[in-house]
């Protein structure tokens, strides 16, 4: 009684949006109905009326977005909308996710990009939760592997074009969250392709995207920068003396390398954590990431 009670409300209010909608409003006004479907989301304790809200936000911002036809334009502190622009400025993603009361995580969003001066607007559909083999598929905007992005960043293909490497997270469920390393490219009629064979890892081939499991109760640190990387010394039996480690310089993502709290809990990745003593990562180098192993990092100062 109480789902049909609040639907009917809930419908009320809707109607009462789109009877503004049709009047001039103002810009100002136009965002603060998108933070308000948000704020509903948030308090909503109920999955169908929760889907209701994320419906109608759907179709409210995708309105807006097409309007403004500008990343810029898009305010940036609306609480619950994550947005990323690239560094040329022709990518932007806003994305955000719902989580079910059973504790799943599924990911809606939009991706603008510049295309021959031409603003394009995609609608992202989450497949993430019924996708197999997903570091080894390319997927186009309708099916998308979600996640919440925290930086876009510019990469140039063997072509002259550009691509972009994404970094975000995305959590699964209670027990598992996940954190992500994809590739974002575009075809010559600028339509959007998510993953790239474009990883280099001595004993897995053909990864088009990086996919870290670990424990939902702890964290993990996925970032990038211009760094200067050194693998650990490693001993030498043969000289009985500790090997000089490699020293990267450039253009690098690190990554807690993530174990198993018991070996014999091996592959069930609910009980993963970070090692806490070395990180992995990539560089990339001749258009590819490179992956580099046993690292410590210094960070130098931050710069594209």
């Amino acid at each position: 009684m109480r789902e049909v009670i609040l639907s009917f409300l809930f419908s009320t209010i809707l109607l009462s949006v789109a009877l503004t909608g049709q009047t001039v409003d103002s810009e100002k006004d136009d965002w603060k109905k998108v933070s308000g479907y948000f704020r509903y989301l948030r308090t909503e304790r109920v999955d169908s009326l929760r889907k209701m809200i994320n419906d109608s936000l759907v179709v409210h911002l995708e309105r807006l977005l097409l309007a403004v036809r500008h990343p810029g334009a898009v305010p940036d502190t609306i609480p619950g909308l994550a947005r990323s622009i690239s560094d040329d400025k022709r990518v932007a993603i806003f994305v955000w996710n719902v989580q079910s009361m059973t504790g799943r995580h599924y990911y809606y969003g939009f991706l603008m990009h510049i295309h021959h001066k031409k603003s394009n607007l995609f609608r992202l559909t989450d497949r993430s939760a019924t996708m197999d083999s997903a570091e080894y598929r390319t997927l186009d905007h309708e099916h998308w592997f979600g996640a919440l992005y925290n930086r876009v960043i510019t990469i140039e293909l063997p072509d002259g074009n550009n691509a972009y490497t994404l970094l975000g997270w995305s959590g699964e469920d209670f027990l598992v969250s996940r954190k992500v390393i994809d590739i974002l490219s575009f075809s010559a009629d600028g339509l959007p392709t998510f993953g790239m064979d474009i990883f280099t890892i001595p004993d897995r081939k053909g990864l088009t995207r990086i996919i870290y499991r670990y424990s939902a109760q702890t964290s993990m640190v996925l970032k990038y920068g211009n760094q200067v990387v050194s693998s650990r010394k490693k001993w030498n039996p043969g000289k009985r003396r500790f090997d000089e480690g490699q020293v990267v310089r450039g253009r690098i993502i690190t990554a807690d390398r993530l174990v198993p709290m018991d070996p014999l809990m091996e592959g069930q990745f609910r009980f993963y954590v970070p090692e806490g003593t070395v990180s992995d990562g990539f560089s990339f180098s001749g258009h590819r990431w490179i992956q580099i192993k046993d690292i410590e990092s210094r960070n130098e100062k931050n710069r594209k």
